[in-house]
């Protein structure tokens, strides 16, 4: 028996009224280069990935190059890939002027196939955000180190560049000793949400609130698992993490439709970077700007949620005070994993603990 590696043809075939209309709308209206279907599709995308724009162009290839060119790839650059891809990957890469680093060969990391999951994330560094790697690594430890549940990561080199590796949280292993998945939804699409509204002051306009996520983890998870959440929302203000917003919770839902939060990911601390917008990605009872949380708006946002006002103070007191001291014992952790971090981690801890102690004295004026 003979199986086709690519069947074009059946896929073709199971779309064939929609393609066929849509060829033929082209035909008509005969603008060939730049018709109305690239701003469509342009729009679609933009509105489905939740970026502010998306551009079109002829193939992969080019897609792949303009990247690089937009994030000031150039001679001299090491490139993070794999070879577990098509040539033009690794062409594009010497194309800027790079130099394509192979991860996955001779060593331990490498490119899940024929549908495995995978079971890690390979986040690499930015030069627009320095210290970007250690910067996450550390939240993520800090996180686990207060007592909340956060993924798990570590530190690794490849070439010149550095990279955090993350270990998946919404995968497990079967008693076959086959890795599966978990099902996991973040509190954008639960609370029916397009991407581009994860902010509650967003572009395409009104956004998702705390209130829309307290309410849906109240509805569609526990009423309990709001503390969990409560905890996530103060973490993220005293680490001075401004993107902690709606696609960065999530909620993992088992057999049987059990869900619960999942743990903490995407951390990190925005103060040092003073190119990144510093507000709050939702508000606190109408305050954007974390240094103006005082103790009324703690209670406002506990009345607004339904939760008790003096345990919300209080909880927001003893994690500024928890964070504060852990930032001390969580840093020689990072420290451990790679060397010549500069001073992004002193600068780090400086700024998390000056949030702490303001948030603290705020709640207790």
């Amino acid at each position: 028996m003979s199986i086709q590696f690519i069947d074009l043809k059946a896929q073709y075939q199971h779309l064939k009224a929609d393609i066929d209309a849509r060829i033929h709308a082209v035909l008509d209206h005969g603008q060939y280069i730049m018709g109305p279907e690239v701003k469509e599709v342009e729009a679609q995308l933009a509105a489905y990935t939740g970026a502010k724009h998306a551009i079109g162009v002829c193939d992969g290839t080019k897609a792949l190059l303009i990247a690089l060119m937009a994030l000031g790839v150039k001679a001299g650059d090491e490139v993070i890939t794999t070879p577990f891809t098509f040539f033009a990957t690794a062409g594009t890469i010497h194309n800027a002027g790079a130099t394509p680093v192979f991860v996955d060969v001779d060593s331990r990391i490498s490119i899940p196939v024929d549908g495995t999951p995978s079971t890690h994330i390979l986040k690499p560094d930015t030069k627009r955000l320095a210290g970007s790697v250690e910067n996450e690594a550390f939240c993520l430890a800090l996180a686990s180190a207060c007592g909340l549940k956060a993924a798990e990561a570590t530190i690794g080199v490849a070439g010149k560049r550095r990279y955090l590796l993350v270990r998946r949280y919404d995968r497990f292993t079967d008693p076959q000793g086959e890795i599966r998945r978990l099902h996991q939804e973040d509190l954008c699409q639960l609370t029916g949400h397009f991407a581009s509204q994860k902010y509650e002051r967003s572009s395409t306009g009104s956004g998702v609130t705390l209130k829309m996520m307290f309410n849906t983890i109240s509805d569609l998870v526990s009423p309990g698992e709001r503390l969990t959440f409560l905890d996530a929302v103060i973490f993220n203000v005293l680490i001075c993490n401004s993107d902690s917003h709606a696609k960065n919770y999530s909620i993992l839902i088992g057999a049987g439709g059990s869900a619960k939060m999942a743990p903490l990911y995407d951390l990190m601390c925005a103060a040092v970077y003073r190119q990144v917008d510093q507000s709050l990605p939702q508000g606190i009872a109408g305050r954007f700007n974390a240094t103006e949380l005082r103790r009324a708006h703690w209670l406002a946002l506990a009345e607004e949620i339904g939760l008790s006002g003096a345990s919300t103070v209080r909880r927001v007191e003893e994690l500024a005070t928890s964070v504060s001291f852990a930032c001390r014992d969580v840093a020689p952790q990072i420290h451990g994993m790679v060397v010549g971090q500069g001073r992004v981690l002193e600068n780090i801890i400086h700024y998390m603990q000056k949030r702490c102690r303001r948030i603290a004295a705020q709640c207790r004026a």
